[in-house]
């Protein structure tokens, strides 16, 4: 952290080197001794006089830093402007925010330091894992309720760094100083996932650890190979139960073995009706709508009818989430297949016992039912697996990445929770975790894939967002959205045909046509100008039904190939299109609309804000937004740092890992 900002510091060459150099030399050495103090501690909890030191040792390296910045500090208000030196110009015009970042987690270290101290008192005698056997101890609650403001303020701290961070351009520094920029990304997480951990655990454990009743949690296992609307098409289902801590698993079973033909069914949403030719709609099809505390009602309503059981909440986790859990306690012992599993081989041992699950010879077995009826098993035991795992009492280290897993998973919404409490609910919703549909001001987006083609193509497909913003001089603003998509399998089909059909192994399902049914969710009030036109594609199932039944060829909306124009959800209005892009293809769907007068602020001009929402389950996608504000106007802020600015143009690039937020100002 403090070598980031030293090398930084000494690219400018300031008369003061001296100085910088002694405190840097100062600053390192209290690095080490932190490390030194860490290592030691591999898998014991942190001891009150190692914390201690840890804290005695960041303040050291603040007041180097704040030595550093206050020797330099009329030269680093230069640093913006020197850019243009060769080689070392990225590295200058990134030393003030840098040296920024480091003073604000040595300050919020220090502080997550003093907040668990106490909380070390009492762990002395206990490993962190031990609560997930035994049982949680109310006192630590206590503990950490009464070193609130501390984690609040380190909160606030990481949170303006990682802001920073962000504004960061890695692609101007020199390679030495990305190395280091680059360990940032995994301490800052770090310490924002203890802040926000310690901040949480007294408001949330009570309710969803069972301090005060068992809870029991219905778990959707989702597959995002075959992407819907919350992450995934539901796998398999099964039972959380946590009582004081302690947690318990009822066997997770295929999610087709739930279904009931002696008991009633509700009708399906329209478009599953018209796009996938469901009759009924059944558990495995619940996460229909993006919206996940929606889908969570759902999904829980048709579990309770069926198995007769009272749920608290719901669970979806995908196997990115999956990935990373089992890399933070991994290897997993899977018991009833006796072999380990790591996060090196999870996808492929999930791919070859989904083709020929044990007991059978070879996968030219499979067209016995009893293959069909077993190609999940392995799902099974490895969540028994894991759960084994947390019951053996994982040591600290463990634990802690356990946690930040458990957090990226959150921020990146592999992870999604909903509680019928409403004081949890707030709390998931204030830290964006319940997987809702986002309120709020100024402009939105949100693209929702879901793959209705009955396979696990979405890994082979790539998408880009590419969004166009036009503010005119009246004080409106215009959007183009393009997505598109390029279908990477390697298979060669003659004619995309959706079919339910299983090839002879996974592999084999990760090719092919891709379908899907995409919708696009923008601010209520938003009116459609233009859009790609896609005629409805011969080789689906709704063509196939429209050919037998020639009178309802009105059925889907959109045979003549328009957009359809669904119901208001969540506040915003919806388009939908229904397409397939065969293999080695590219396909672009594009929509033009007229954005709602209120999306601009003040007036109708001064300020643009805009949220693009990350759809469940998919991963890091590319986005370009262009926004062209008025002329003649100047552009006094933005939010994050643009990647250019051409007079009124302003450019992004970025990626969907987590939400994005963007925001311009200009006079």
């Amino acid at each position: 952290m403090c070598l980031i900002i030293i090398v930084a510091v000494l690219a400018l060459g300031c008369g003061r080197l001296v100085m910088v150099r002694a405190r840097f030399l100062s600053a390192w050495e209290h690095l080490r001794h932190i490390e030194a103090v860490v290592e030691a501690n591999p898998t014991a909890a942190l001891k009150p006089d190692d914390l201690h030191t840890i804290e005695e040792e960041l303040n050291g390296a603040e007041a180097d830093l704040q030595a550093i910045r206050g020797g330099v500090g009329a030269l680093l208000s230069l640093a913006p402007h020197l850019a243009w030196i060769p080689l070392i110009g990225g590295d200058i015009e990134a030393a003030p925010l840098l040296l920024e970042i480091a003073i604000d987690m040595a300050e919020a270290g220090q502080l997550v330091c003093q907040g668990t101290e106490p909380v070390a008192d009492l762990l002395t005698e206990k490993p962190l894992g031990s609560f997930l056997v035994k049982g949680f101890d109310e006192e630590i609650l206590s503990a950490l309720y009464a070193e609130q403001p501390k984690f609040l303020a380190a909160q606030a701290l990481l949170s303006r760094a990682a802001t920073s961070l962000d504004k960061v351009d890695r692609a101007a520094l020199s390679p030495r100083l990305v190395r280091y920029v680059d360990r940032l990304d995994r301490y800052l997480p770090l310490l924002r996932a203890g802040a926000q951990g310690a901040i949480l655990a007294p408001e949330l454990a009570p309710n969803l650890m069972g301090l005060d009743d068992p809870r029991t949690y219905l778990v959707l296992a989702q597959n995002n190979h075959e992407l819907r609307a919350t992450g995934g098409f539901i796998s398999a289902v099964g039972l959380l139960r946590v009582d004081k801590g302690r947690i318990s698993t009822t066997g997770f079973r295929d999610s087709y073995l739930f279904d009931d033909p002696t008991r009633p069914y509700s009708p399906p949403p329209e478009a599953l009706t018209n796009y996938m030719r469901a009759g009924v709609w059944v558990l495995r099809d619940a996460n229909w709508s993006p919206d996940f505390p929606t889908t969570a009602r759902v999904a829980r309503e048709m579990y309770q009818q069926g198995q007769s059981v009272a749920l608290d909440g719901v669970i979806a986790v995908d196997l990115t989430a999956i990935e990373y859990i089992v890399a933070a306690i991994g290897p997993i012992q899977i018991e009833a297949y006796g072999e380990e599993v790591s996060q090196k081989d999870l996808m492929d041992k999930l791919k070859s016992y989904w083709t020929d699950p044990p007991g059978f010879v070879s996968s030219a077995e499979r067209s016995e039912m009893d293959w069909w009826s077993h190609r999940k098993d392995f799902m099974a035991a490895l969540a028994e697996g894991v759960f084994t795992k947390l019951r053996t009492e994982l040591d600290n280290r463990q634990v802690m990445n356990l946690l930040v897993a458990l957090w990226r998973s959150l921020e990146e919404k592999h992870l999604l929770i909903y509680v019928g409490d409403p004081d949890v609910e707030r709390f998931l919703a204030e830290n964006n975790w319940d997987g809702a549909i986002r309120p709020g001001e100024g402009d939105y987006l949100l693209v929702v894939d879901t793959n209705v083609g009955y396979n696990k193509v979405d890994p082979k497909v790539e998408r880009r967002l590419d969004y166009q913003v036009v503010i005119g001089d009246d004080g409106r603003a215009h959007g183009r959205l393009t997505v598109s998509y390029v279908n990477k399998s390697s298979s060669e089909v003659d004619k995309c045909l959706q079919e339910s059909k299983y090839r002879s192994s996974y592999d084999q399902m990760m090719e092919g046509c891709y379908w899907d049914y995409l919708r696009l969710y923008v601010p209520e009030g938003s009116r459609i100008t233009w859009a790609t036109e896609v005629p409805l594609p011969q080789g689906s199932l709704l063509s196939l039904a429209l050919s037998r039944a020639e009178g309802k060829a009105g059925e889907a909306g959109s045979e003549d190939g328009r957009p359809t124009v669904e119901p208001l959800e969540g506040g915003k209005a919806v388009l939908s299109q229904f397409f397939a892009v065969a293999p080695g293809q590219r396909q672009e769907i594009s929509f033009q609309y007229d954005l709602p007068f209120e999306t601009l602020q003040e007036g109708g001009g001064g300020r643009y804000q805009l949220l693009i929402q990350k759809q469940p389950g998919t991963l890091a996608v590319p986005v370009h937004l262009t926004v062209t504000i008025p002329t003649p106007a100047r552009i006094i802020a933005t939010q994050p740092q643009p990647t250019r600015v051409l007079a009124n143009v302003v450019e992004f690039e970025t990626v969907l890992s987590t939400d994005r937020r963007f925001e311009l100002v200009w006079r």
